[in-house]
C-alpha cells in the first residue's frame, strides 16, 4: 500500500471519529429533550418571570372563545421533533458513510450532497433555537431569554434544562460548521485532484508533441508519471 493511501485513510478515519462525536453528542443532547421535557418548562419559567409570553395566560383565550395566538416556534414541539430528526439522519449518514469506507468506495459526490443536506440542516436547528417569541405585547422576547441570561435566574428546578437549551443551540451551531468545513475540503479536494491531472496531461501533450515515445512509471504516491522513453 503506497504512503498516499496509507494517509488517505488516516485522513478519512479522523474525520470519522470526530463525526461520531458530533452525531452521537447530538442524539444525546436532543434525545434528552424529547418528546417535550425541556422547552415547555423553559416557557412556563420565562413566562412567569415575564420574559416571555406565558402559556399559562392562553387559557384565557379559551374562556372568552378567542382563537390563542400560534405557538411559538421556540416553544413548539415541531422544534423538537425536528431537531432529533435531524440528529437521527446524522446517525444514518454516518453508518452510511463507515459502510462505503469499509467497502473502500469512493462516494465523494454522495458525500458531498450529504454534507450540503446536513448543513442546511443543521444551519436552520440553530436559527430556529435562536427565534423570538412576539406573541405577547407587553413581554417581547427577541431571542430566547435563556441565551440571553445567565441559568442561575431561572427556577432552581430547571437549571439543569436551561444548560442543557444552551449546549443544543451551541451544538447546532458546531454541527452547522463541522459539515460545512466538510463541504470546503471535499471541494479543496476535487479542485487539487484536477489540477494534479491537467498538469499530467499538459506533459503528456508536450512530450508526445516533440515526437518522442512515451511511458508512465508508478511513483511513491501510487500516481502514474509520464515519462520519455528514453529516459527510463
Amino acid at each position: 500500500m503506497s504512503s498516499r493511501y496509507r494517509r488517505d485513510g488516516y485522513v478519512l478515519a479522523a474525520i470519522l471519529c470526530l463525526e461520531a462525536i458530533v452525531v452521537m453528542a447530538a442524539l444525546v443532547l436532543f434525545g434528552i429533550a424529547y418528546p417535550d421535557n425541556l422547552r415547555s418548562r423553559l416557557w412556563r419559567n420565562g413566562g412567569e418571570e415575564g420574559w416571555c409570553s406565558n402559556p399559562r395566560l392562553r387559557i384565557y383565550f379559551y374562556a372568552n372563545h378567542e382563537e390563542p395566538p400560534e405557538i411559538p416556534l421556540i416553544w413548539s414541539q415541531n422544534l423538537t421533533t425536528s431537531n432529533m430528526a435531524t440528529a437521527v439522519l446524522g446517525l444514518a449518514v454516518f453508518f452510511a458513510r463507515l459502510t462505503m469506507a469499509a467497502l473502500h468506495y469512493d462516494a465523494r459526490w454522495t458525500n458531498l450532497s450529504y454534507d450540503i443536506f446536513l448543513t442546511m440542516l443543521w444551519v436552520f436547528s440553530a436559527g430556529a433555537q435562536n427565534g423570538s417569541d412576539l406573541t405577547d405585547a407587553q413581554h417581547l422576547m427577541e431571542r430566547p431569554w435563556y441565551l440571553v441570561r445567565s441559568c442561575d435566574d431561572s427556577w432552581l428546578q430547571n437549571r439543569g434544562w436551561c444548560r442543557i437549551a444552551k449546549w443544543e443551540y451551541a451544538w447546532a451551531i458546531l454541527a452547522a460548521s463541522f459539515y460545512l468545513s466538510r463541504i470546503v475540503v471535499g471541494l479543496g479536494s476535487v479542485v487539487y485532484e484536477k489540477g494534479r491531472r491537467d498538469g499530467a496531461t499538459a506533459s503528456f501533450n508536450e512530450w508526445h508533441w516533440e515526437g518522442r515515445a512515451v511511458m508512465s512509471y508508478k511513483d511513491a504516491d501510487g500516481d502514474f508519471v509520464p515519462v520519455p522513453a528514453d529516459r527510463l
